[in-house]
Order: structure tokens, then C-alpha cells, then sequence
């Protein structure tokens, strides 16, 4: 182990740990390794802070840590709206690590907001029923933060930052452990061999056509580290929004006002439960108690509003359903403090009004499954960790509303300390006896842009509210003509060699809409054998 990550020839760099992501998840595993005095190597698919919790589309992220109410008291609560779903040791790591994942956060300067009024309602994490201790985190506040604490390990040579990087393959060796990636760049391949590899590249919401996340999150990773032998678990879970477009931009829509809104047709003005045939006072029942949570479920009587939302548009596919707030509780001078600073937001970054009527529409927004770990962020895989969004087993059918974020900075701040503990006591060297996990082409076949909006379309038809098996199979059969067949290689210095050709940008292109097609293949599966069980 030296100080710095080690060039062993062009493009191909030694290090200590390999993370790959750089979100909340993947710069608190990033900064946790490099505080414990190893070397990482930091790879991400834009520039640093990138993920879904730096995205424009959502006023500001809670994070919820147990408080008062206590840790067992919220690991019962995760059980509870998970439907028993999630693993109960890593729903106990991140609820006994929780509340010192606040502290690492306020560590790198900023502090996390907290309420005014906490007592109020609006301030009880979606789906829960008890208070608990709540923080803001306004991503914009942490930008400069997180950069200024990588700062000194790039200037001390112990932290090298790859962006724009896309993972192409996990390598391994002839035992099965992993040994670190082989990348895509814009200045051609890369390959970072690595003691400990960690997966933080979020979910894979952004395979949807319609979504609320960072577009890059389209689960390659998955697919990646199902290759190299990890499992993946409640891939059915999916946090479905409600979310608006307003000036160029996708924003997420917020529940607390449900109580206070009116569904319209934008065509005509009517209620779109009058039109749809659903009694006004069951709809209201269904609007208040979903003000209670914003993604959508299964499990409550709120699913009335989805579906009407739904069938509305299978009904009238050109017409749009606009969210009116009641002009009386506009009139009320003591709105919920959540509320008004939601209402700031939406006029800073929108220059939308609260009066103003919104076209809501419904969002893929995150994942509650992913890559299977254990309580230190392990997978199956030897050297292979995973955290953030990209892990599953925290939560399960549903996730309580603050807990994403919280988890992303724990399990990173876990796979950080797990990796670097690892990392420190593995010989050094690397071994030549190394494959690609995932076989790459050998010759271009498609793009990938137009493969993502296929794929987009696709699952906004069949894989949104209504899941029916049969549209399922029909989106299966759609995914299936979709993926290209071709010789492919799984020896590394081959795929080296023609990614470094002139040829290279356009193999991983279809390389990566090939990820893209089996991500969604994974997602549609999952969901048939979930409609199966039902």
C-alpha cells in the first residue's frame, strides 16, 4: 500500500479502494476511506456530487434519524411499511449508525437545517405515524463542502477523481474476488485495479422515460455485480411520484398539500374523480390521507389517486390533469412551515406560484431494493461493497419518507471503513490473472440514446401504476427484440485494445444499451414474479 494510486501503465491506475459514484453515498464512502489513510480512487458517470441527491428535480432532501421515538422503535416502522421485505440486520446497522451520520455530515462545515415547529404534522416522515428527529439537507449548501474535504487528499496525491466515467465491466480473478473496473471516458478506457471496490451509482429510476432522478441512474451496476456473482433483492420496489414540468424541468410534486388540492381536467375544469365516476368524499379521504406520503402504494386506500390519475389518461391520452390548491387555504396567513418553504422553492427555481395550476403526472423517482449487502456493506462477492440507493435490503415494499438520504451517507460512511479496513491489511500487487466479469462486444451494434428512450416509453407503458401481468409479458417480449446479440470477449487487454481504437466511443455506447436493455429485463421479471406471489 503506497500513498498515492499508482499509474502502472497508460490508463490503467493501482489503488487501495475503488469507488464508483460520487453522490451522497459514494463521496461519504469516498471521505471515510480516505480518513482511515488509504488510497481511493473516485470514479463517477458526470462530476463530483451528481447524484440524485444533488438533483435539480426536488426542493430539498429530510433525512430522519430514530430521535426520541428511538432505534427500535424505527426499525419496527421500516419492517412495518417494508411488509417484512427488508433485512433486519442491515435495517439495524443503519438505525444504531443513523444519528452519527449526522454528525460526519456537520463535520465538513455546514450545518443541517432543522424545524421551527417540529411538532407539526407535516414534519412526520412519509408512511411513519411517529415524529422523529428530522434535518434538511439543501444540496446546494454542501456542494463546496464536500469538495473542499477531497481537496487535501487530490493535493496530497492520495485521492485520484475520474469523471465522466462510465463502468463498463467488473474485473475479477481466478478465485472470484473483485479486483476493480474497467471505465469508459471521454479520453478512452481506463482500468482501476483495486483491493476493495465499491458500487455507489444509485438506483435505476432513470430508465423510466418519466423521472424524478439523476439521468445517469440507470442500473448498469446492477447488472454488473449480478455478473460477477452479487444478488439483487426487491428490485420490484420502486418509489413511483408525482411530479410536474414547469419551465424546461421536472420537478417532484409535494404531498402535504394534497389535503388542500383539487384534480382537474385541464380541458375542461371537472374533477377528474367526477369524470372517472369516483365519489368527491371517497376522493377526498384518498387526497388527505396521501398527504401523509408522497410516493405511491399499494397498501393504502390513497391508491385511489394514482389510479384515477391513471385511468384518466388511458381515457383521455391528450388531455392533462392539473393540481389546483384551494384558493381559501391560499388565503390563510399560518400555512405549515414545510409547506411555506416548499412554496419559496417552487418560486425561486420555477417562478411558478402556488395559485398557479400545476400539470402533475407520475414519476419514476427511486429504488427501495438493489444489490443485496450485509450490515458492513459487503455483497456476496468478495472485495465487492455496495451502498447508497445501489444497495438493497435496508428497506422493502415501501420506505419511509428522510430515510434514502440518511441511508446513502451510513452505508457510505460503512462500506468506506469496511473497504479501507479491508484494503489496509491485503497484500499488495494485483493479480494478471484477471477477466471481465461482463462480457464486452466486439463490434458496435447500437445507440445508446435511442435504446434509452425505447426503454424509457417502454417501461412508462407497462411498468408505472398498472403492472399487469400481461402488458408485463408484452414489455418483456419488447425488451427481448431489443437486445442485441454479438460476439463479445470477456479478456480485458482485447476490449482495451478496441476501446482504444477509433471505434472505441460507439462499442461502449452499445455496451451500454445492452446494461440498459437487461436492467429493464431484471425490473419487468421482478415485477411478474411479485404479481405471481400476490
Amino acid at each position: 500500500m503506497g500513498n498515492e494510486p499508482q499509474r502502472t501503465t497508460e490508463g490503467t491506475f493501482h489503488t487501495d479502494v475503488l469507488v464508483i459514484g460520487a453522490g451522497l453515498a459514494g463521496l461519504s464512502a469516498a471521505i471515510t476511506a480516505l480518513r482511515a489513510g488509504v488510497r481511493v480512487v473516485l470514479a463517477s458517470s458526470g462530476t463530483l456530487c451528481s447524484g440524485s441527491s444533488f438533483s435539480p428535480a426536488t426542493w430539498g432532501l429530510g433525512m430522519v434519524t430514530p430521535g426520541a421515538a428511538g432505534q427500535q422503535s424505527l426499525a419496527r416502522a421500516i419492517a412495518e411499511v417494508g411488509c417484512g421485505r427488508n433485512d433486519q440486520q442491515v435495517t439495524a446497522a443503519l438505525c444504531q449508525n443513523a444519528e452519527s451520520s449526522i454528525d460526519f455530515l456537520e463535520s465538513l462545515g455546514p450545518t443541517l437545517e432543522t424545524p421551527d415547529n417540529p411538532g407539526q404534522r407535516e414534519f412526520i416522515p412519509c408512511f411513519d405515524s411517529v415524529a422523529r428527529s428530522w434535518h434538511g439537507f439543501r444540496s446546494k449548501l454542501w456542494l463546496n463542502a464536500f469538495n473542499n474535504a477531497l481537496e487535501p487528499h487530490m493535493g496530497a496525491g492520495r485521492l485520484l477523481v475520474v469523471e465522466h466515467a462510465a463502468a463498463l465491466s467488473l474485473l475479477q480473478d481466478g478465485h472470484g474476488a473483485v479486483r476493480g473496473c474497467l471505465l469508459w471516458t471521454p479520453a478512452g478506457p481506463v482500468t482501476a485495479l483495486a483491493c476493495q471496490t465499491i458500487i455507489a451509482t444509485g438506483g435505476f429510476a432513470g430508465l423510466w422515460g418519466g423521472h424524478l432522478c439523476a439521468p445517469q441512474n440507470r442500473g448498469a451496476c446492477h447488472v454488473l455485480a449480478q455478473d460477477a456473482g452479487a444478488s439483487l433483492t426487491n428490485v420490484d420496489c420502486m418509489q413511483l411520484m408525482l411530479g410536474f414540468r414547469a419551465n424546461g424541468r421536472v420537478c417532484v410534486h409535494n404531498e402535504k398539500v394534497f389535503r388542500w388540492t383539487h384534480l382537474v381536467d385541464g380541458q375542461t375544469g371537472a374533477s377528474i374523480f367526477a369524470e372517472m365516476g369516483i365519489d368527491e368524499d371517497l376522493a377526498a379521504h384518498a387526497l388527505a390521507l396521501h398527504a401523509t406520503h408522497g410516493p405511491y402504494t399499494t397498501r393504502l386506500p390513497s391508491r385511489l389517486v394514482e389510479k384515477t390519475i391513471a385511468g384518466f389518461h388511458v381515457k383521455h391520452p391528450d388531455r392533462a390533469v392539473m393540481a389546483r390548491l384551494d384558493p381559501a387555504f391560499l388565503a390563510q396567513p399560518n400555512k405549515p412551515e414545510f409547506v411555506q418553504t416548499y412554496f419559496a422553492w417552487l418560486k425561486q427555481e420555477t417562478g411558478l406560484n402556488p395559485e398557479d395550476p400545476l400539470p402533475v403526472g407520475q414519476f419514476a423517482h427511486s429504488c427501495n431494493g438493489g444489490i443485496a449487502i450485509d450490515p458492513c456493506a459487503r455483497t456476496s462477492v468478495p472485495c465487492l461493497l455496495a451502498c447508497g440507493e445501489a444497495a438493497g435490503g435496508v428497506h422493502g415494499q415501501d420506505r419511509i419518507g428522510g430515510l434514502a438520504s440518511t441511508a446513502a451517507v451510513t452505508f457510505g460512511r460503512i462500506a468506506g471503513a469496511t473497504a479501507a479496513q479491508a484494503a489496509a491489511a491485503a497484500a499488495t500487487g494485483a493479480s494478471n490473472d484477471l477477466h471481465l466479469a461482463t462480457p464486452l462486444p466486439l463490434c458496435a451494434r447500437h445507440d445508446a440514446a435511442e435504446t434509452a428512450a425505447r426503454v424509457g416509453a417502454l417501461l412508462d407503458q407497462y411498468c408505472m401504476v398498472n403492472r399487469a401481468p400481461d402488458q408485463l409479458r408484452i414489455a418483456l417480449e419488447d425488451l427481448g427484440r431489443m437486445q442485441s446479440a454479438g460476439p463479445s470477449t470477456s479478456d480485458p487487454r482485447e476490449e482495451i485494445r478496441l476501446l482504444a481504437s477509433q471505434d472505441g466511443a460507439a462499442l461502449a455506447s452499445t455496451h451500454q444499451a445492452d446494461l440498459a436493455v437487461r436492467m429493464a429485463q431484471l425490473v419487468v421479471r421482478a415485477n411478474l414474479a411479485a404479481a405471481a406471489d400476490r
